[in-house]
């Protein structure tokens, strides 16, 4: 579960602080410093899931949009892993974790990962063997 904790002393008491809440320290998509609708996003930080239920959150950047929550599968302390929606619209994401009871993770500075348009077009790559 989630822990909190206050400091008591004789200027009085402080204001509840949290001991182990998500915290973000970066993230890496299937295009490596971006990501692409239908790939995948992974989250790294500590606390990121404390049980079932976490979820990666992309706010876009730009106003107007609708954050999309991903459901993590795996899910640990350490890391999350989510498949993008092959219909998600392009653009510039703030990313942050939901845990299954309100918790709320972001960095210490907002993360942004870009979701860019997919170039996968089913074609075939000739790949040559080199020794």
């Amino acid at each position: 579960g989630r822990y909190t904790f206050r400091i008591t002393g004789p200027g009085g008491v402080s204001e509840p602080t949290p001991l182990n809440r998500p915290t973000i320290y970066w993230c890496q998509g299937d295009s490596g410093s971006g990501a692409s609708p239908g790939g995948w996003l992974r989250v790294f930080g500590r606390c990121l899931s404390l049980g079932e239920g976490a979820e990666i959150v992309l706010t876009p950047v730009e106003a107007g949009g609708k954050a999309e929550r991903l459901p993590a599968k795996p899910a640990t302390l350490w890391a999350l892993r989510a498949e993008l929606p092959k219909g998600l619209t392009p653009g510039r994401y703030e990313v942050s974790v939901a845990q299954k009871g309100g918790a709320v993770g972001k960095a210490p500075a907002p993360v942004t990962i870009a979701v860019l348009p997919s170039k996968r077009n089913g074609s075939i790559t000739h790949l040559k063997k080199v020794f």
